[in-house]
């Protein structure tokens, strides 16, 4: 299995006693009907000897789906969430970021570094991000 794939699902080990289930490179977290995403993007310049990824965060709301293009499914893309960041934005250098993996990289220390990052800081915008009124149901 390559690092990548071992990532992944170190990274749902760590994630789903806090609600997150994972599909595919996603991690999808619901509340009240509305939606957290968290994606993780493999660049277009990864290659055999080194993999880049950085982390997208979302949140989709059920009241506002009402707007949205048809053929939305029930587990949505980040690019199709109403509020959406790249992670980079939300450390502290707040530009973009990319983690490398190659045959150099420490997993077990990118594994903890990348799971920290999603515990203490993805996750809590996320869930702060769904505590906004608009998202909740309206009726």
């Amino acid at each position: 299995m390559d690092k990548y794939k071992i990532l992944l699902s170190e990274i749902s080990n760590a994630i789903k006693d806090l609600g997150f289930k994972k599909k595919g490179s996603n991690f999808y977290y619901n509340s009240d009907g509305n939606i957290g995403v968290i994606n993780l993007q493999k660049s277009k310049d990864s290659s055999s000897e080194i993999t880049l990824f950085t982390i997208n965060i979302g949140v989709y709301s059920n009241s506002l789906k009402i707007f949205d293009q048809p053929g939305i499914k029930s587990k949505p893309l980040v690019a199709d969430c109403h509020w959406r960041q790249r992670i980079g934005f939300l450390l502290p250098e707040q530009k973009d970021y990319w983690w490398h993996i190659n045959d150099n990289i420490s997993l077990d220390y990118l594994i903890t570094e990348v799971t920290n990052v999603l515990i203490s800081i993805a996750i809590p915008e996320i869930k702060n991000i769904l505590l906004i009124k608009i998202w909740k149901k309206i009726g």
